[in-house]
């Protein structure tokens, strides 16, 4: 049923894609908080457009990006080593948080600091508490294939909630 409704909201019409629009921001782990049930985790990938891939047009990426093009996928469990963003959202405000990724509602600042509420920033007390949740479930679902996340690409500006 979550990811029926992950799936509804992503596309390249997401609105909020337009405001994440740094080629630097594209994988975001997410954790879905349920009562009497495991969390379970989900990971939204940011799939950005380039009109050309030659390693030369690698070097200024910026100069081949075409974000009208790019598009969004929200995959069950974990995919990727370098998270850019934490979020943790109960499943009772899972409609909320779909509707600010859906084409439904114009971004602006309300749906922008609705959208962050959900976020873990890196100044946020609860920061390493999640890393350290997300990092075991890692290594319990995908004991395998399961390494330490780098976050050396957790670029969101830290800043502390009010």
């Amino acid at each position: 049923e979550i990811l029926r409704g992950f799936r509804s909201v992503t596309g390249p019409d997401s609105p909020l894609l337009s405001y994440f629009n740094s080629s630097d921001t594209n994988l975001a782990l997410v954790r879905i908080e349920r009562d009497n049930r495991p969390d379970v985790c989900f990971t939204i990938v940011v799939n950005r457009w380039h009109d050309n891939v030659s390693y030369f047009a690698m070097i200024l990426e910026k100069e081949v990006l075409d974000s009208s093009k790019d598009s969004m996928d929200i995959l069950p469990g974990f995919v990727g080593s370098y998270p850019n963003y934490f979020f943790k959202i109960h499943e009772k405000d899972l409609p909320d948080f779909l509707s600010l990724l859906s084409g439904k509602e114009k971004v602006n600042k309300v749906k922008i600091d609705r959208f962050v509420r959900y976020g873990i920033n890196r100044a946020d007390p609860r920061f390493w508490q999640e890393y350290d949740w997300f990092q075991q479930r890692f290594f319990q679902e995908q004991p395998v294939e399961a390494g330490f996340f780098d976050l050396n690409r957790y670029y969101p500006p830290a800043r502390i909630r009010q």
